[in-house]
C-alpha cells in the first residue's frame, strides 16, 4: 500500500511527489492514482458536491454528494474497486482519498487544502493575504442579505 501526504507548490496548487493531487476552493480535489497499468482519477468539486471517478479518461462513476464520506464502487478488467473519499477537517481543509481494489487499501492520497492567509512562497500568515481570501464571500454574504431584505420588504408591502 502506497500512503502520501500532499504538499504545497510554490503556484499554490498541491502536488506529491510522483503522485498527482491537486487541490483548491476554485478547481475542487484532484487525485490520480496509477495502478494495475492504469490511471485511476478523481475530480470532486467544493461547489456543487459533484464526484467523478475516471479509469483512463473513461467515466466509470459520477453522482453528487455533499457528505463527509462519499463512496464509488466501479469493475476494470474483471476486478472490483472502491474509491472513498473522506472530508477529515473542513476547518483546516483536510480530505483524505482512499483506492481499494478487491477489499485491499491499495493506495491513498491526503491533502490539506487550507491556503487562507498563508503565502504560499514564504508559508508565512499575511492578514492582507487572509481578508483578499475572505473578500468575496463577505460580498457575496451582503448581496446576499440585501437581497433577501428586498424580498421581504416587497412581500410585506412594507
Amino acid at each position: 500500500m502506497n500512503e502520501h501526504e500532499t504538499g504545497r507548490r510554490e503556484d499554490g496548487g498541491m502536488e506529491n511527489g510522483s503522485e498527482r493531487t491537486m487541490a483548491g476552493l476554485r478547481k475542487g480535489i484532484q487525485a490520480f492514482f496509477d495502478v494495475d497499468d492504469v490511471t485511476i482519477g478523481f475530480w470532486g468539486s467544493a461547489w456543487s458536491g459533484r464526484e467523478v471517478v475516471t479509469v483512463e479518461d473513461r467515466v466509470v462513476s459520477s453522482k453528487r454528494s455533499l457528505r463527509f464520506v462519499s463512496e464509488h464502487e466501479f469493475l476494470h478488467a474483471g476486478r472490483t474497486y472502491r474509491l472513498v473519499f473522506r472530508v477529515i477537517s473542513l476547518l483546516r481543509g483536510e480530505m483524505r482519498i482512499e483506492l481499494y481494489r478487491d477489499g485491499q487499501l491499495i493506495d491513498s492520497d491526503q491533502v490539506s487544502s487550507n491556503q487562507l492567509g498563508i503565502d504560499p512562497q514564504t508559508g508565512e500568515f499575511s492578514w492582507r493575504r487572509l481578508l483578499w481570501k475572505l473578500a468575496p464571500y463577505f460580498v457575496i454574504g451582503m448581496v446576499t442579505g440585501a437581497a433577501g431584505a428586498f424580498l421581504v420588504d416587497l412581500l410585506t408591502g412594507g
